[in-house]
Order: structure tokens, then sequence, then C-alpha cells
């Protein structure tokens, strides 16, 4: 257990291995990145858990010492407590958001505390993989990152944040009309990055990193954040983002917030369009110099300014899937035609379909919403242990908060589906939407892909009006683009769409949710470049 290893500017504790984080954090130091400063790293290799194990879920005297010196060399800064799991840097196995990460204040007077904070951290960690893991032997390594960003002391209390955080790829998988995948793309928030991986408020949700530009239609801008919360500082009960707190932009200090807009809202347009501090064009770098060293990956960075200069550090490296970018060659081959559409995000061909789960707008209604997303879950499950891809067809949105405008579902609700069909605008499957004055100010969540498919600039007076800007979180498009995933919009009035999909099994007539098998597999050929997808 003594064992201790540089690699990188990485340390790694233990004789062990380091998990897909710790991997991807490595192989980042050993390219060498200019514009990324560097980070202060401890890694608790796989030697610690299978030792917590063995001892009966509790750290013996040895790790304890380690753990204790582990801590110690943070030095009272706030810091994340992160598993790395081994398959986490598998660009084809999906993993973004699978683990409970803790962000720590480590700012209790009593140095026992905070210890004893960051010892529970690592206990919830190993206790939680071996829930999932069923106790196996394949054990998880633990990240341990300083945190840098900014003590702000508001009236409400103490509260620690990275100014900006961001998530970016090297390649735009899934680019709006008008942008080239090669351009990369980000999606960045001032405040701490939870904000860009979930869906909770509306931040800067695309921007194309080698041509920089934000969507015309966002107005508001961000007007609310995350940030640690150094007052609870103790207690850790192992929940996802305890110590965070959300808040409004109007609470965090004007000598910060000024960077990023004013103190009523932030739009980062100053740090865009003039390349404030080095914004823009130090994150173009840092993806260029990744993508020429690393080939595709995903990055999640942080942004702060730190005597008058902008510093950039990545708090981790995610190699992802290699997309041909060539144009598909579609057969003509006489073959009955199921569905075909121009509104198309994803690449490739998806052969040997069986199945479709169908939620009809026939027989859906917002009530039935619990049985619809749980019975979703069961045959999602059912065709992942068939080891069998479908297509999804859902009225709507797919992902949306509002239950008027789609299905509110997750990752690992639909995690085996190949195709994504989102079938008009609403849960009624309408081929528009009539806007209330009501709804025109409401903040209603929608689809990513909606977005994207519909158009950039020339599109942005009507998604002002249908409110779809908001979007899945990046760990909810990370993990569609590692499975591969086609993502498509029906437009009633103009797509192709075989009525065969909304006609019920037989005993399924009034259900809302139903599974059907194709006579003859189908094959779904997506191609992104030419803007066309077939099913047939």
């Amino acid at each position: 257990m003594n064992k201790l290893r540089r690699e990188s500017g990485i340390t790694i504790h233990g004789d062990g291995e380091v998990g897909g984080k710790g991997e991807g954090l490595i192989r980042l130091g050993g390219a060498g990145i200019r514009r990324i400063a560097p980070l202060k790293t401890e890694v608790l290799s796989t030697e610690f858990y299978r030792r917590f194990m063995d001892n009966g879920k509790t750290f013996d005297e040895e790790s304890l010492a380690l753990l204790q010196t582990v801590h110690a060399s943070f030095n009272g800064d706030p810091l994340s407590v992160r598993p790395s799991e081994k398959d986490e840097d598998d660009p084809m196995v999906a993993t973004s958001g699978a683990n409970t990460s803790f962000m720590l204040p480590n700012n209790h007077p009593d140095l026992a505390r905070r210890f004893g904070q960051f010892l529970k951290a690592v206990t919830h960690a190993f206790t939680q993989h071996a829930q999932c893991d069923g106790g196996g032997n394949g054990g998880v390594a633990i990240v341990v990152n300083q945190i840098n960003g900014v003590l702000d002391r508001m009236g409400v209390g103490d509260f620690f944040y990275p100014m900006s955080s961001g998530v970016a790829d090297t390649f735009f998988y899934y680019p709006v009309a008008g942008k080239k995948p090669e351009e990369g793309v980000a999606r960045v928030a001032f405040g701490h990055g939870y904000s860009t991986v979930r869906n909770d408020f509306d931040i800067v949700p695309v921007l194309t990193i080698r041509n920089p530009e934000k969507p015309s239609g966002i107005s508001r801008g961000q007007t609310f954040f995350y940030a640690i919360d150094m007052g609870k500082n103790e207690v850790l009960e192992g929940r996802d983002m305890e110590t965070m707190i959300q808040l409004h932009i109007r609470h965090a200090s004007s000598d910060i917030i000024r960077h990023f807009g004013t103190d009523r809202r932030v739009d980062f347009d100053s740090l865009l369009a003039d390349d404030r501090l080095g914004y823009a064009s130090g994150l173009r770098q840092i993806v260029e110099e990744i993508a020429t060293k690393l080939g595709p990956s995903q990055i999640e960075f942080t942004f702060n300014v730190l005597d008058g200069e902008g510093v950039f550090h990545v708090v981790q490296c995610k190699r992802m899937p290699k997309l041909d970018s060539k144009a598909l060659v579609i057969p003509d081959d006489g073959k009955e035609i199921m569905l075909s559409t121009d509104h198309v995000q994803g690449h490739g061909i998806i052969e040997g379909i069986r199945s479709t789960i169908v939620i009809t707008p026939f027989n859906y209604r917002k009530a039935d919403h619990a049985e619809v997303k749980g019975r979703l879950r069961q045959l999602n499950q059912e065709m992942k242990e068939r080891g069998e891809r479908y297509i999804l067809v859902c009225p709507g949105r797919v992902g949306t908060t509002n239950l008027e405008w789609g299905i509110n579902v997750g990752f690992s609700d639909i995690s085996a589906a190949g195709v994504i069909v989102e079938y008009g605008y609403d849960i009624s499957g309408r081929p528009d939407i009539v806007v209330t004055e009501q709804e025109m100010t409401g903040g209603i969540c929608g689809s990513h892909f909606l977005y994207s498919i519909l158009g950039n600039a020339a599109a942005d007076e009507r998604v002002r009006q249908l409110r779809m800007l908001g979007s899945q979180g990046t760990h909810f498009i990370t993990n569609l683009i590692t499975t591969g995933a086609i993502y498509l919009h029906v437009d009633p009035s103009t797509s192709i769409f075989d009525p065969w999909f909304f006609e019920p099994p037989e005993g399924r007539e009034s259900s809302p949710i139903y599974a059907k098998t194709f006579e003859d597999p189908v094959t779904a050929y997506a191609d992104l470049f030419n803007k066309r997808c077939l099913i047939k």
C-alpha cells in the first residue's frame, strides 16, 4: 500500500487501477496542452476499494493514514471526490452521470471534521459502487481534485464556485443547421458545472468553438447558477448535489459577474464577441490541440480570472467515438419505406432492427406519464438484456420537464434505443403549436435535438415562441453519442411515417404504450451531412 507513483503530474496512491477518469487525465497531462493550467489531482487506486471491501466495508489503519495524508495535501481548499470506473474512458460505453460525485467545502475549522466529511465521501463512493457491482471484484478508483474558483461572501451566506464551467467536444456530433461537425461545440455556464450537465435552468446551450456563435434566440441569458454552500461542511449522507445550492445571479458579487454579463443576467456576449480574457480563443486552442494530439474527445473544464488573466483547468477528459465524415450512400433497393424525414441528427447505419416501442399520441395523456415511464423502462431493460436495439417513437419531446410537451425520461430509461423519433411538437403529436400568451412567457424546457434539427439563426424567432431552448444536459447527450443513437423529428404534415406504427397490437388497442415487431428486420440510414434519414 506504500506504492506511490506520478504520471503526467498526477499522484497515484496504491497498487491498483486508476479508472476511466484517471486514465483520461493522465492522457491529457501527457499531451502537454498549452492553455490548460496544472490541476492538483490525487488518485486513490482500486487497491483502496479492495482493502475496504476485504475489511468488512471499513478502512484499515494503513488506508486511513494514507487518506489523511491525501486530504491534508489540499490545505483546506474546496475539493471534489469523484468515482472513477474502469469503462468511463471507453468511447463506446455510456457512463456519463452514472456515479455520484461529491463537492466538499473542506473549510470546517476543526480539521478532524473536515477529514470526516472527506472520509464519508470516499465511503459513499465505495458503498454505492458495491451496490451496483453486486460486490464484485471490479473495483473503483477515486479522483480527488482541487476545485478552482472564487469564495463569494454574500448576504445570504458564503459560497464557492468557478467563475465559468463547461463541457466541450472536439466534434459537434449533433450540429445545428449551418454548422459543421468539425467545428466542435461547448455548453458553458456561469458558476459550477452542474448547470451544464443537468437540465434545471437556461444557460448558453450551443457555442461552436472554431466559429463562436451564441444562438440569437437567447434573450434572457442565464439567471441562475450553482455554487458550493460553504456552510454544508460536516454532514454528508451520500445524496447527489448534497452540498450544492442554486442561486440567482443577483446574489453574485458584481466584481465577479461583470466578466460575464450584468448583475441581472449572464450572456457571455463580450467574452465571445470580443474574446475578452482569451475565453473564446483559449477554448478554441485547447480543443484544437486535443483533437490533434488525442483524437475525438470531450472535456469538462473551469475558467477563472486570476490576476487579470483568464485561466482554464480541465477536470475530466473522455475519449469519444470517431464519426465517419462522409456522406452516406442509401441503397435504392425497392424495400418499403417505413419512415423518411430530413429532420435528422446522428450519422450512420443501424441494421437488423426488429422492434419498436411506441408511445401513441392517440391514447397517451399526461395523467399516464408515471405508468408509461415505468413500462418504457421495463421494455427498454428487456431489449437491453436481449442485446437488441429498437426504434422509440414518442409524441413531442424526449426528456422535457413539461408533461404537456413530451415525456420526461432519463438516458437509463431509453438506453437500448437505436433510433429515437420525436413525433410532432407535443403529446398530441400536433404538427405545430398554437402558442398562447401564457406559454410565450413560460420557461418550458424542450429538446436540444428539436432545436438543432429545426435550424439555428433562421429558426430563432420560432424557437423563442415555442420555448424550445433549455435542452437535455450534456450527460444525456454524451450517452446518446457513445451509443451511436440516431435522433429524428417527424413532422406529421410533411414526413413519411407508416401508419403501422400507430396500429396497436391485438389486446393493446387502448394502451398508451406498446411494443411491436417488424415483419422483417429494418435498417435505419441516417445521413447527417445531407440531412436525410430513411428506415426501410
